[in-house]
């Protein structure tokens, strides 16, 4: 499963927010908790471009210290759970990158 592709996303950030995964609609209960929206949100908005850590702790209220670095680890698992629930749980994320200090 890994080595294939992800499904293309297909995001609506106007109005109602909804993401299509392929061409299946994520459920608002899939999404689970708000903080994993609120940082998808965030890297859509920022699409293609490479965000400092500290840039996103900052933006996203989620504090710039071990702890807020902790919390941004677990919301990125979250949002791969809900944009890849198929794939093995200490799988790449294959849709937003991390490198040393940035996301891309």
């Amino acid at each position: 499963m890994e080595s294939l592709p992800p499904p293309p996303l297909r995001v609506q950030l106007m109005g109602t927010f909804a993401v299509w995964r392929g061409e299946q609609c994520i459920s608002e209960e899939e999404w689970a908790r708000p903080a994993v929206v609120r940082l998808f949100q965030f890297l859509a908005l920022h699409r293609g471009k490479q965000l400092r850590v500290e840039e996103v702790l900052g933006d996203l209220d989620l504090g710039e210290d071990r702890q807020g670095r902790r919390l941004l680890q677990r919301l990125l698992s979250w949002l791969k759970q809900v944009l890849e629930p198929c794939m093995r749980p200490r799988g790449p994320l294959r849709y937003v990158r991390a490198r040393e200090q940035h996301l891309l």
